[in-house]
């Protein structure tokens, strides 16, 4: 909450903030100021209030604001109050009915949608307007010759989406509706990953719900795109329904070399790996290939090295290098009744799979027998 008062007790009649924004970081967003709107202007990057007020307290819309300059006017009240707006700037997924209304006694309101500003000539407002798709609203409130500021709002509705592949054709910053249901993989508080027939996703934000693997959220989830650990992540979802009980997602076979910057996100298995123990950079590795690892599920993970181990989890990009969130780590347990055809002579891991090919430094079990492969 950004809050700005006036010593000599003038009120606060005109605030402008130029905001700070990043190549990876867009922290220009809108501001709500009691019934009103700070407007954020990305062509700029400031956003600017005007009205008439004795303490200025703001509060933004997402995310994070930084400045680098407030510039503050205050001064006698304004003749004519500025319109306010019945419903704030925002993501909406169902029309909205937008009352606008001024406190000044006697004046008038004029708006735009078409984005031009309002003037004594533009339509008159005397009734709500049912917003059902990207508006901007602007208005002016006008008492003789007297008039307010401009005031705006933005409604923005999504853009339908038919399935995450889908997502790769959409600009980031996107406000996006699916029009298909998602199957969730695995929820750890505010982030869920899904899937549907096409990819995976991460959604991020507040879900209202606790989800396990194979619930189905059903069409219309909606939120904002944005790439995150290389994978595509849905911001801030709303409109999500009630969700029912669908078939357990099963993780996709995969090996460490094989793993690419186009599988993040992926809910995967690998087999027969070694995990080498590292109190900050666990990982698995099989022969040169490795694979880091980070226990962002929280689950119990081995605190000594491990031979022949099996991991399911999701995959992340990390410093341009492919991760694992680990879900599962199955341990191997020793095999003491492994029948074998002393003729043949069958290869086995230590799960008990047979062996075709041989890794340098395996465990592997031959007539009963552990062996090291050289």
């Amino acid at each position: 909450i950004l809050i700005v008062t006036n010593s000599n007790g003038e009120n606060i009649t005109n605030i402008v903030l130029k905001s700070v924004i990043t190549s990876s970081n867009n922290y220009c967003n809108n501001m709500t100021v009691g019934d009103g709107v700070a407007t954020a202007n990305a062509a700029d990057t400031t956003i600017s209030w005007s009205g008439s007020i004795a303490k200025f307290a703001a509060i933004a819309a997402n995310g994070q604001n930084r400045f680098t300059k407030i510039t503050i006017k205050s001064g006698a009240e304004a003749a004519v109050q500025n319109p306010t707006f019945s419903v704030t700037s925002g993501n909406y997924a169902s029309t909205q009915s937008v009352a606008l209304s001024c406190v000044t006694e006697g004046a008038s309101i004029y708006y735009t949608t078409d984005n031009s500003d309002p003037t004594a000539s533009s339509t008159l407002y005397s009734a709500p307007l049912n917003i059902s798709s990207t508006t901007t609203v602007k208005a002016i409130a006008i008492k003789g010759s007297d008039k307010s500021s401009i005031t705006q709002a933005i409604y923005t509705f999504p853009v339908q989406i038919n399935n995450i592949s889908d997502l790769a054709k959409i600009a980031t910053n996107t406000f996006v509706q699916f029009n298909t249901p998602l199957s969730a993989i695995i929820q750890k508080s505010t982030s869920l990953y899904v899937k549907d027939a096409t990819g995976y996703m991460q959604l991020y934000g507040t879900l209202n719900d606790t989800y396990s693997n194979g619930d189905v959220l059903p069409a219309g989830v909606c939120g904002t795109l944005a790439i995150y650990n290389g994978g595509y992540e849905i911001k801030n979802p709303m409109n999500i329904g009630t969700k029912t009980t669908g078939t357990p997602v099963i993780p996709e076979t995969y090996t460490i070399n094989n793993l690419t910057a186009a599988d993040a996100n992926k809910y995967l298995k690998i087999s027969n790996v070694n995990f080498h123990y590292d109190s900050k950079k666990p990982k698995f590795a099989l022969g040169t290939d490795s694979l880091l690892t980070y226990n962002s599920f929280g689950i119990t993970m081995p605190t000594t090295d491990i031979t022949g181990c099996d991991i399911e989890g999701i995959v992340v990009i990390y410093n341009n290098a492919p991760e694992i969130y680990p879900m599962v780590i199955t341990i191997p347990t020793n095999i003491n009744d492994l029948k074998t055809d002393d003729k043949v002579y069958n290869i086995y891991d230590l799960s008990g799979r047979k062996v075709v090919n041989e890794v340098k430094g395996q465990l592997y079990i031959k007539n009963n027998k552990k062996y090291l492969s050289k």
